[in-house]
């Protein structure tokens, strides 16, 4: 006889989570590197972020080489005329 598998253990079901929330990030900072750039250097007013804003501009030259950056451009258009106020 077999016996029942053993319950998952709480971690592993917190690490999916994890996982799935950090890929979620990563996916929007990279169809959507213009948004990121320009919130780091908002708050960049001591220079202290330069690292940071680094790896931004290097998403953001990534993403447009790959193309995921024109889709993302898209997406927002389509999200702006969705939200648009009709009456105007």
């Amino acid at each position: 006889m077999i016996p029942p598998p053993a319950p998952q253990a709480a971690s592993n079901t917190i690490r999916r989570w994890m996982v799935a929330i950090y890929a979620i990030l990563a996916l929007a900072a990279f169809a959507f590197p213009g948004g990121l750039r320009e919130w780091l250097e908002e708050r960049n007013e001591g220079g202290r972020l330069w690292l940071p804003l680094a790896i931004a501009r290097d998403i953001e030259a990534a993403s447009q080489a790959v193309g995921v950056k024109q889709a993302g451009e898209g997406l927002r258009q389509r999200f702006q005329q969705m939200i648009s106020d009709k009456d105007s």
